[in-house]
Parts: structure tokens; C-alpha cells; sequence
């Protein structure tokens, strides 16, 4: 039987529209009411139909009265292969299905503020994590609601960092996996839990053991199912090191995983490459430029930095982690004389005994694999909602 092509169409059964589609050479099916109705992921979307071009794939096509259908999806078409009673007026349900990370992929083909990065391979991840997707700009539509009945507040309101390959057992695949991090901070803390303690070991910090993945982890229980644990990078950058002659976030990003250090848990924070790789620079100075522009000074004297000369400040500014106040890193930073930095305000900067002070968190996962799309733009005002849908 020919092909009944539908493209776009947003008709749904309550509208009461229908398209005339040609179905071939055979009079009796020359022509035929077809009326498309569409689900994603089983549920009803308050979005338009679903397109090829956000990675959308069919899960489902069911019709009325037996009629027999399949979707062409290399013409995102339906196309009807069975009418035995030679139904004049066909209804078809069309579930779609995408997940979180496949979707912002195919999204970054034409979101400008979803960026393809490529890394150079690194000591500990191989070629295993050379590709990522990562949200840049001042104020990228990244939202996330972690309710899917759309009851959104500053509680289960996150925004994506990217969709970034990573483990989630230490000897697990590579999968890509969304990255999150908590919209507004969840409080101020102090890294090791000691006065004057300047204990940079993550994996001992009660800032990791027990104020992330015992307090935090048990506040967040209702969304706990979104969360796989994952495998956190805890490699310095030391600008001390022989190997160490400049201060760009690719050269952090490398350092973060040059050595065989890391944690598995499900919460931490994010990390210094993070930041950098979010600035989306102007017109003047571009991205481009930002990144080849030391994002930290590598000397006690402080040399050229974002901040350094003052038009790279555009770099920060354009930053949508940037928040103009210090908060925690996951990995420190050392230069110099040996001052630690762990927080980010203009440029990356902290002051010296900032493990023992405290400062403000902005809790960060990776949410499962299976994690889907639902529906919605990304915007504060309508963040995406996602979904479990095994």
C-alpha cells in the first residue's frame, strides 16, 4: 500500500481536524481522512509535534479500527500498510519518545547557546570522554524541573551544565549522561568541617560526606530516582607543575582528570572547567577568545587572568555560572606560593584559607541515562520536564 505523509502536523482528537493524505493508485484508497493525535513518552505534550531534528523516535502507532499503520522515520511519515475494513475516516495515536541527553544534542544543531566541545584525550578518560554538549552564554534557556507535574519552585528548580560522557562505577561504560547543578545555593558550608583545617581531600571533606550525600541526598528523596551516582574527577591544577605554562580551561579541564584520582558518590559540585567552558564571550570578545585566554593567573604576581586585561571581564560576565559572589569548586586550584583557590567570583579566585571558611554550595549530579524528555522550553518560566518511563 502507498504512504500517507503527514509532516508537523499538530492535530490532536479533541481539535477535530483532519488532513487529506493520497494514499496511492488503488480508487478505493485514493483518499482518506486521517487525524493524528501524538503522546510523548505516553503522556499528553503541550508541545508542538515532535520533529526529527530533537532526536524524537516512535515507540507506537496505534489506529482505529484495526487500521494498520508504521512510521517512515526517514521521512518523519505515517504511512499506512493495513486497512482490512477500509476505514474513510483513520485516527492514529503516535507515541514519541526522546531522552534528556539525546534531545539536547540534536538540539545543539541550532540552540547557539548548546555548544559542541571537543577535549583532548586526558591521563585518566582516554578517548572515552573527548565530546561533550555544554550550555554557554549569559543566560541560556537550561532550566529543569524535577516534578512532572510542572509545580516548580527553588527546591527541584536545576540547570544544565551539559550532556557530558562519564562513569557511573568505576569500572562502568562511558555513557552521556545530563549534568545538573542546583539553581539557587542550598546554604553556606565550610569544606572539611574544621576551623583553620585546610584539608583539600574531597573524598574526606564533610562537606562531601555529610553535607551532600547524607543531608542533601536525603532531602532530595523524592527525586532520587532521576540520580545515578557518578564518577567525579578530583585532579588539581597546580600551577607549580613543570608541566604547567598556562592557565586555560582547557589545561584545567585536563588537569581535573590528568591523574587517577576521583570519587564515586551522588553528589558533588562542579568543577572549575565547568565554569569555563560556560562563558559564551560577545561580539568583541568571542568565545573563541575567552578560551584562549587564561581563565586563572599561574604566578604568585599575578598575570594575565579574565579579569586581566578588563575587557576580558566580558568573559565572566557572559558566564551564566558566574554569580558574582564566591562559592565551592569541587577541585582546587593552587599557584604561586601555594594559595588554594575554590570559588568562583570575577574570574576564579577565593581567598587563601578558603577550605577552612565557609561558603556557599550549589549541589551538582548526573541524572540517569533512561531519563526522559517530556516536554517543555528550557525557560525559567517553562523549564524542561523530564521523566522515567521504563
Amino acid at each position: 500500500w502507498g504512504g500517507g505523509i503527514i509532516y508537523r502536523s499538530y492535530a490532536t482528537y479533541q481539535e477535530n481536524k483532519s488532513y487529506n493524505v493520497i494514499k496511492g493508485t488503488i480508487p478505493e484508497f485514493s483518499t482518506s481522512d486521517i487525524t493524528l493525535a501524538y503522546t510523548v513518552n505516553q503522556e499528553r505534550s503541550k508541545e508542538a509535534f515532535p520533529v526529527k531534528e530533537d532526536g524524537y523516535e516512535v515507540k507506537s502507532v496505534i489506529c482505529n479500527d484495526e487500521v494498520q499503520a508504521e512510521w517512515d522515520k526517514e521521512n518523519w511519515s505515517l504511512k499506512i500498510i493495513g486497512n482490512k475494513k477500509h476505514v474513510n475516516k483513520i485516527k492514529c495515536n503516535i507515541d514519541f519518545t526522546v531522552t534528556l541527553s539525546n534531545y539536547l544534542i540534536a538540539k545543539s544543531s541550532y540552540d547557539e547557546n548548546i555548544v559542541k566541545e571537543e577535549h583532548e584525550e586526558t591521563e585518566q578518560t582516554g578517548s572515552n570522554a573527548i565530546i561533550d554538549y555544554r550550555y554557554i552564554g549569559k543566560s541560556p534557556n537550561n532550566y529543569v524541573c524535577l516534578e512532572s507535574n510542572g509545580e516548580c519552585n527553588d527546591d527541584n528548580l536545576y540547570r544544565i551544565i551539559g550532556v557530558i560522557p562519564t562513569q557511573s562505577t568505576e569500572d562502568g561504560d562511558y555513557e552521556n549522561r545530563v549534568k545538573l547543578v542546583k539553581y539557587t545555593e542550598y546554604g553556606v558550608y565550610q569544606w572539611s568541617g574544621q576551623v583553620n583545617v585546610h584539608n583539600t581531600n574531597w573524598s574526606q571533606s564533610t562537606l562531601n560526606t555529610e553535607t551532600l550525600n547524607t543531608e542533601y541526598w536525603d532531602k532530595i528523596s523524592a527525586y532520587q530516582q532521576y540520580i545515578d551516582p557518578a564518577k567525579w574527577y578530583l585532579g588539581i591544577y597546580d600551577a607549580r607543575d613543570e608541566d604547567v605554562n598556562d592557565g586555560l580551561v582547557s589545561t584545567i579541564y585536563k588537569k581535573e582528570r590528568s591523574v587517577n584520582s576521583y570519587t564515586i558518590a551522588n553528589i558533588a559540585l562542579i568543577n572549575p572547567s565547568d565554569y569555563g567552558y560556560a562563558t559564551g564571550g560577545d561580539e568583541n570578545i568571542t568565545r573563541e577568545m575567552c578560551l584562549q585566554h587564561d581563565i586563572q593567573t599561574i604566578d604568585k604576581n599575578g598575570s594575565k587572568n579574565w579579569s586581566n586585561p578588563s575587557e576580558y571581564l566580558t568573559c565572566v560576565k557572559n558566564d551564566w555560572i558566574y554569580q558574582g559572589k564566591y562559592f565551592y569548586l569541587l577541585n582546587p586550584i593552587m599557584r604561586g606560593n601555594g594559595t588554594i583557590f575554590t570559588g568562583v567570583a570575577a574570574g576564579l579566585s577565593c581567598d587563601g584559607a578558603g577550605v577552612s571558611y565557609g561558603h556557599r554550595i550549589y549541589p551538582s549530579f548526573y541524572l540517569k541515562t533512561g531519563v526522559k524528555y517530556l516536554n517543555g522550553t528550557g525557560e525559567k518560566s517553562n523549564p524542561y520536564q523530564i521523566m522515567i518511563n521504563e
